[in-house]
C-alpha cells in the first residue's frame, strides 16, 4: 500500500473509535464528549506526527493548525451522531427482522 494515510485514519476512526464509544457512553454525557473530544484530538495529532516523522511525507496540507482540529473536532461530532443514529436503527429495526437476538444480554 503506497499511502499509508487512508490504513490509519480508518483504523483510528472506523475501528477503535466505535469501541471507545461504547466505554465512552457509560460514563455521563458530558465527561463522554469531553473524552471523545479528547481522543479525536489525540488521534489527530498522532496521525501528524506519524506522518511527517515516522513515514516522513512531507506534505504541507497536513499540519498542526487550529482550523485542521476544529474542522477533525466538527467531523468528529458529525460522525458520532451518525454513527448512534445507525446503531439505533440496527437494534430497533433491523436486528429484529433478521431474526436475530441479544447474545450478549444474560
Amino acid at each position: 500500500m503506497p499511502n499509508k494515510l487512508p490504513a490509519i485514519l480508518y483504523f483510528l476512526f472506523g475501528g477503535l473509535y466505535p469501541i471507545a464509544k461504547a466505554s465512552f457512553e457509560r460514563l455521563h454525557y458530558v465527561v463522554a464528549w469531553v473524552l471523545k473530544l479528547s481522543y479525536i484530538n489525540t488521534a489527530l495529532i498522532l496521525v501528524v506526527t506519524a506522518t511527517k516523522y515516522i513515514f516522513y511525507l512531507n506534505d504541507s496540507s497536513i499540519d498542526f493548525t487550529v482550523p485542521f482540529l476544529v474542522v477533525g473536532n466538527l467531523a468528529l461530532v458529525l460522525y458520532d451522531i451518525a454513527l448512534s443514529k445507525i446503531i439505533l436503527l440496527y437494534l430497533v429495526k433491523i436486528r429484529h427482522h433478521m431474526g436475530l437476538k441479544n447474545y450478549f444480554s444474560n
